[in-house]
């Protein structure tokens, strides 16, 4: 455990927790260090140390920390023998974004409503906003707001980039290889108007009583390993909304 982590907290809280002993500082034994795992409904800490020791913290008893903040803990004696600890003092915030809602001038996660610590919110009860650095970076819009879901949902998967990364990529000539271009025939879509995509087609040909079905080989026009190639992979799949669809392959 690094000395200066201690000596923080050394000057920051209390001789109980931390002493100060031939130049070397000590953590008392009923307080630990680690960081916060949060899966599902339950709240743990992993420990910096080596220790297989497992430890859980009750979302009330987070004080504000989150998933990933480094924390200082106290353990709590419990005769069930589950371990359970309360944070004492959030040592290091973790950057990653987090999203929140705006309740009696408090910040709680969306997805687990956990209270989170944040020093100013000057935002109206029932905002949806996005908490990162210690502070609130942007607004996503109100929770009364029906439109709102659809942002939410993509940030709680991790797809929110998908309305804010607008790649400026081409696609690449026909690849012929391994293929037999069919597409001199005139292929009809059958595809209703109000279809997402028209990639679905038939022809059919009068002389040799053939009809072809046809879905467009969009992977013809991308080569692999390209910009276009490695963007797809990065999505994988579409996103489909209520009123618009966010593509595998971007615009």
């Amino acid at each position: 455990m690094k000395q200066e982590t201690l000596k923080h907290i050394y000057e920051t809280q209390n001789s109980n927790i931390v002493k100060f002993e031939n130049d070397n500082y000590t953590l008392n034994s009923k307080y630990k260090i680690g960081t916060v795992s949060i899966t599902n409904k339950t709240a743990s800490l992993n420990l910096t140390s080596n220790s297989s020791q497992k430890i859980y913290i009750d979302f009330d008893k987070l004080n504000g920390a989150y998933k990933e903040d480094t924390v200082l803990v106290q353990v709590l004696f419990n005769p069930k023998g589950r371990t359970k600890a309360k944070v004492i003092q959030i040592l290091n915030r973790n950057d990653n974004a987090i999203l929140c809602f705006v309740k009696d001038k408090n910040l709680y996660t969306i997805k687990e409503n956990i209270l989170i610590d944040c020093d100013t919110v000057n935002n109206q009860d029932g905002d949806v906003v996005v908490f990162a650095e210690g502070k609130i970076s942007s607004k996503f819009g109100h929770i009364a707001d029906a439109k709102v879901d659809e942002k939410i949902s993509l940030f709680l998967y991790n797809e929110y980039y998908r309305l804010t990364d607008s790649p400026k990529l081409s696609y690449d000539t026909l690849i012929k290889e391994n293929r037999k271009d069919l597409t001199a025939l005139e292929f009809s879509t059958i595809d209703p108007a109000s279809a997402k995509d028209h990639d679905d087609a038939i022809y059919f040909d009068s002389e040799t009583n053939e009809l072809y079905v046809a879905i467009a080989d969009v992977s013809a026009y991308v080569k692999e390993g390209s910009d276009l190639d490695l963007d797809a992979l990065r999505r994988s799949f579409s996103i489909y909304l209520p009123h618009k669809v966010l593509p595998m392959l971007p615009f």
